[in-house]
């Protein structure tokens, strides 16, 4: 396990930190042109979570990605919006 994800799982539960392949490439692309899979993909239940992850992420020199989404009331479904 490489540092980044050990740093990781010591501010996210570790069901939260998910590193499996199947896991990960479930996010490498959306509707854009670029499928970049990610090493890890992250759950933050709150603000403190995603303050320690912007620490971390600036500690490894790692960009961060927010995958959000948002449920469309006239069509029914999820949106996955990039930011």
């Amino acid at each position: 396990m490489d540092a980044l994800i050990k740093s990781l799982c010591q501010i996210l539960p570790a069901e939260r930190v998910k590193t499996k392949l199947i896991d990960v490439v479930s996010y490498a692309s959306d509707a854009g042109f670029y499928h970049l899979t990610p090493r890890a993909v992250v759950q933050p239940v709150n603000v403190q979570e995603v303050q320690q992850l912007f620490a971390v992420a600036r500690q490894h020199q790692c960009p961060l990605l927010f995958f959000v989404q948002v449920a469309l009331a006239s069509a029914g479904n999820a949106l996955p919006m990039e930011f």
